[in-house]
């Protein structure tokens, strides 16, 4: 359920890109409650598979993992963010050799930089490619957490009871 609440928010966020920053805000907190629904019942499920005397272990293992995986996740999302300023850049034909590090710049929110590095663009169109960068990557996000929402959905189902004429049959 959590990721199926941040996905919708991520959509929300999307559809708010551009907009003025007070109306980020709820869909930032959509996204947020989303993000921490599913929080203490992974905690609980990491101590929940070992023995108890190796709960401090488990719960430590987990946590690392997530936070290594958090900080994956976001250098994925900022590669991500750099490659599609860049493709718009390209795109545009206005970035030349300069494409690499003012998408490196817009991705970083550096748009003092990136205009610097492209002096052609004026800096209300590097604030749009900016924008719709960052929109595009918020539906990519969306969809990755929609399929990551019904990919725990199937290996979380339980498996079907025994009906009674199979339990019989077999014993």
């Amino acid at each position: 359920m959590g990721l199926l609440v941040a996905a919708l928010g991520l959509a929300w966020l999307a559809s708010r890109i551009g907009g003025p920053p007070a109306g980020l805000v709820a869909p930032l907190l959509v996204i947020g409650a989303g993000t921490g629904l599913p929080w203490g019942l992974m905690d609980a499920l990491s101590v929940s598979v070992v023995p108890t005397s190796r709960a401090g272990m488990a719960a430590g293992i987990f946590g690392t993992m997530r936070v290594a995986g958090e900080g994956i996740a976001l250098a994925l999302v900022g590669a991500l963010l750099a490659a599609l300023s860049r493709s718009h850049l390209v795109h545009m034909g206005a970035a030349g050799d300069h494409a690499p590090a003012a998408a490196a710049a817009l991705a970083a929110g550096d748009l003092a930089q990136a205009a610097r590095l492209i002096p052609a663009l004026p800096a209300a169109r590097l604030v749009a490619l900016q924008t719709d960068a960052l929109q595009l990557l918020l539906w990519v996000l969306c969809a990755i957490t929609g399929v990551a929402a019904l990919v725990v959905l199937v290996m979380l189902r339980r498996p079907a009871a025994p009906s009674d004429a199979h339990a019989t049959a077999s014993a």
